[in-house]
């Protein structure tokens, strides 16, 4: 039972980078399990904040995601981290929330189960969806 939950749960997991993925993957559609998912780019969610910065944050969120890709995980995490600081600086919520939901997968793929927890728990804190508190409680159910 436990491996079946761990096996839908990072596949729910790799689902969540997809909005992360680039403007090209941002604009596709893909159907799983007959429920249309639309990608959004993270800038939409910043109200306050400086375009620039959040392009920035943006490319960094990229930038992580390719690093996670090439199994560079601790490259990918600093990535995350730097684009996490400059979310919050331009209360960018939604882009702060996608950014923790990230970091959590880099933290699992080096098995740094303290600081998954941490970020889980800062998630859970802010999330404004069902869906984003469910997958910190996901995530703080593995750590």
């Amino acid at each position: 039972m436990k491996f079946r939950v761990s096996v839908t749960f990072l596949s729910l997991l790799l689902l969540n980078l997809a909005p992360v993925c680039g403007e090209d993957l941002a604009r596709s559609t893909r159907s799983i399990s007959g429920r249309e998912i639309t990608p959004t780019p993270l800038t939409k969610g910043g109200k306050n904040g400086s375009i620039a910065v959040q392009q920035d944050a943006d490319r960094l969120v990229q930038q992580g995601t390719a690093k996670y890709h090439a199994s560079q995980f601790k490259e990918a995490i600093e990535s995350w981290q730097q684009a996490l600081n400059l979310f919050r600086q331009t209360n960018n919520r939604q882009g702060e929330e996608q950014t923790l939901i990230v970091l959590n997968s880099g933290y699992l793929a080096i098995g740094d189960f303290d600081r998954m927890l941490a970020s889980a728990t800062q998630l859970l804190n802010i999330a404004t969806s069902e869906s984003n508190r469910g997958k910190a409680m996901g995530y703080m159910g593995i750590a």
